[in-house]
Formats: structure tokens, sequence, C-alpha cells
């Protein structure tokens, strides 16, 4: 899943783990003075912050202010990224889940 994050409170639709059964790895990329948040949801409607652990190492956070990429235990949720403050930029969200 690709998707271009250009406003506050833009998101990925809800859509970026797609409910599938294992882990899911998130990539940050572009220049862009923003913070992206990872949310799940069970229900499709109720999103809640959800743990993502930096591939670099490091401890789990529940958003972003920069480029990176992460593992996030998804597990049957559906996952997003929404912009949660956005001053300028674009920021490139791509997904796809963990092959092991």
């Amino acid at each position: 899943m690709r998707a271009t994050l250009t406003a506050a409170e833009q998101s990925t639709s809800g859509d970026l783990g797609g409910g599938h059964n294992g882990d899911l790895l998130v990539q940050l990329t572009g220049e862009f003075v923003a913070t992206v948040s990872f949310e799940a949801t069970v229900d499709g409607a109720n999103f809640v912050p959800v743990a993502a652990t930096p591939l670099a190492g490091g401890a789990s956070v529940t958003s972003a202010a920069g480029p990176g990429a992460w593992r996030i235990r998804a597990g049957g949720l559906l996952v997003r990224a929404r912009c949660s403050a956005f001053t300028s930029g674009a920021v490139k969200v791509t997904s796809r889940p963990a092959s092991e």
C-alpha cells in the first residue's frame, strides 16, 4: 500500500494492514514537517494508538515526526497512518505485510 499525506488529519483510509494475520512494515519517506500517528481498529471505525517498533532499534512509539521504518504487530487489525499535525511537505507512506 502506498499513500501520500499532505494535510492535517489526512490518513491512509484506515487500511494499511488490511486485516492480515501477521506483522506490518510501515515506512515514512519524504521531506516534511509533520507528525504521523500509527493507529489501529477492530471495528473499522474507532481507531486507537498502536505501538510501532523502529526497525533501526529502540523503544516502541505511537507516532513519528520524521522518516523511518517501523514494525507493527497488526494481527487481524486494520492499521492506518494519520497526519495528526502538519506544517509542510509530503509524507510518503509505504506498507506491506512482514514476511516472517
